[in-house]
């Protein structure tokens, strides 16, 4: 996994930022709350048991103070630690701009809203992930996102800034399991109503609460999926699969969405690559998926999405596009990734069954979406 990841940071290119997030589709606006939280267990953590998260829900108003893209303060550490490689005219392009969600919203009434949990990739934080999170959000469903430390940039209560330079892991497996940690104790605590939640109660439903995450963070949605507590089910954007962490029986729903580049012999061959050896690299890629999903006591989907790139799961399309086209490729337009992405997303969340996925709209199947369903 340490190989893909190194290779995949190694695409990213020095870029300026794009155009701005979409406007989410669905019938709620985003409302948004930054919490920190304090596990007092983590005595293991450098800085103790504090865990920075994003809570993003559907509001009951649509006028307000529109949130900031990225928290107070973050800026100068961007820059410091050269954040997705932007330079800076695009980091401040991205400090200038306002997300969709009202900033601390009144929750909406009524109706109980499934939970997701997101936990960000490689050296990524959680506002990099704003359009997927917003759009799911206005269709019904809450989404808590967690910054893990050193993982990406977080911004302590105390005003220091925290990076995964700050602690460079030798390998993932402690990080992975570190983050599992944060991962359980923000649902318990979610559904404790406790640590800040209480503006929360009344409107989770606890038997629909999942976990979701981006590459590494895909990783840790796929260990969560090996409880039965207190997560319902599990979906990996784009996460590698284990090479330092014991494979596991997954014991929950899991729906893996996996990219699928598309890419000339002429531009495999300008990086070095001939059609065959790529080929031979994605069916090797393949089978160790398939040899991690069929560990599975419940349903197991992966989804490929032909003509996307590792970060089309992440804002990059909208606002970093030359993260997914300088080395050439053919790519879905960022609205039509957005809209495919999502479908996906909520039509598992709603159903958390293998079923839900054979009757998408004939659109999506002339996509030529690649479906395979694992498990009994």
């Amino acid at each position: 996994m340490r190989r893909l990841i190194l290779f995949l940071l190694f695409l990213f290119p020095l870029i300026s930022a794009g155009q701005d997030l979409p406007k989410p589709s669905g019938p709620y606006t985003p409302g948004v709350r930054d919490l920190f939280l304090n596990d007092p267990s983590r005595a293991d953590s450098a800085l103790g048991g504090q865990i920075s998260v994003r809570v993003w829900y559907p509001a009951s108003e649509s006028a307000g103070r529109r949130s900031d893209y990225f928290p107070e303060g973050l800026n100068d550490a961007l820059q410091r630690i050269g954040y997705a490689k932007l330079d800076s005219t695009g980091l401040a392009r991205l400090a200038g701009l306002r997300s969709n969600s009202i900033r601390d919203a009144k929750p909406a009434a009524g109706r109980k809203f499934p939970v997701v949990l997101f936990s960000p990739g490689w050296g990524m934080a959680t506002f990099s992930y704003t359009a997927l999170i917003e759009e799911l959000v206005s269709q019904g469903t809450i989404i808590i996102a967690i910054d893990h430390l050193y993982c990406g940039p977080v911004r302590l209560p105390d005003g220091r800034i925290i990076t995964g330079k700050d602690y460079p892991f030798e390998k993932y497996a402690p990080y992975l399991l570190a983050a599992l940690r944060d991962t359980r104790f923000v649902m318990n605590t979610v559904n404790a109503g406790t640590n800040g939640f209480a503006f929360l109660a009344g409107i989770t439903d606890p038997d629909r609460s999942g976990v979701m995450g981006h590459s590494i963070g895909g990783n840790v949605a796929l260990l969560a999926a090996r409880e039965t507590k207190p997560f319902r089910f599990a979906i990996n954007l784009d996460g590698g699969a284990f090479d330092e962490v014991s494979p596991g029986t997954m014991k929950i729903p899991a729906l893996t969405l996996r990219s699928f580049p598309v890419y000339s012999d002429a531009e495999l061959s300008a990086k070095g690559r001939t059609r065959a050896a790529w080929n031979a690299m994605g069916e090797a890629i393949d089978s160790t998926f398939r040899a991690n999903l069929e560990r599975t006591r419940s349903a197991s989907v992966e989804v490929k999405i032909p003509s996307t790139g590792h970060m089309s799961f992440s804002d990059a399309p909208f606002l970093m596009p030359d993260m997914l086209t300088r080395f050439g490729g053919t790519y879905l337009s960022p609205q039509e990734t957005l809209r495919i992405t999502s479908a996906l997303i909520l039509s598992f969340i709603r159903n958390s069954h293998p079923e839900s996925l054979k009757r998408f709209p004939e659109r999506l199947k002339r996509e030529k979406i690649v479906v395979r369903v694992f498990g009994p």
